[in-house]
């Protein structure tokens, strides 16, 4: 079992009480490489150095600040305009990617029909043949006349799957 120590909000409050005692902080949150942990935790942070009023309560950690920088230095990825008949003939032509090795779990089949529904907003089922049903996410896999065959990925947390 995980320590308190091992909480990523809790790392973050330690980095500032450790970066005041002079110790040296890893690159993110659980060491040397990013992790949701660090997105999820940037967040708040971002918008608190949005305003002058509250910003100098990041900015008075110079190491954490330096943390949100390398976190916010992802960036936002790259976009180009398209019509949505060229994101159409994009995904007709894509081969969609290969599945993870991790056995399927939860006593579903692979190719069986499933419906997949968020359980708190959104709550519209999406039907589909189950595809991956791991520990993390969920896998279908569609077909449509516009886009061709996808594989829709959700995340597990959050998300009901029923045999249909």
């Amino acid at each position: 079992m995980l320590g308190r120590e091992h909480i990523p909000g809790r790392r973050l409050a330690v980095a500032g009480r450790q970066q005041v005692a002079g110790a040296q902080l890893p690159a993110f949150v659980r060491a040397l490489q990013a992790s949701l942990a660090d997105f999820a935790m940037a967040h708040p942070l971002w918008f608190l150095r949005g305003t002058p009023v509250t910003a100098p309560l990041v900015d008075q950690y110079p190491a954490v600040a330096a943390w949100l920088g390398r976190v916010l230095g992802f960036g936002h990825g790259s976009h180009s305009e398209m019509s949505g008949e060229e994101a159409m003939a994009i995904a007709r032509e894509a081969t969609p990617a290969e599945l993870p090795d991790e056995a399927l779990i939860d006593g579903f089949a692979p190719g069986q029909r499933v419906a997949i529904a968020a359980i708190d907003y959104g709550v519209d089922p999406v039907e589909g043949d189950l595809l991956f049903s791991g520990r993390e996410e969920l896998i279908l896999r569609r077909e449509d006349p516009r886009a061709g065959v996808v594989h829709v990925h959700f995340p597990r947390m959050g998300f009901r799957i029923e045999a249909h």
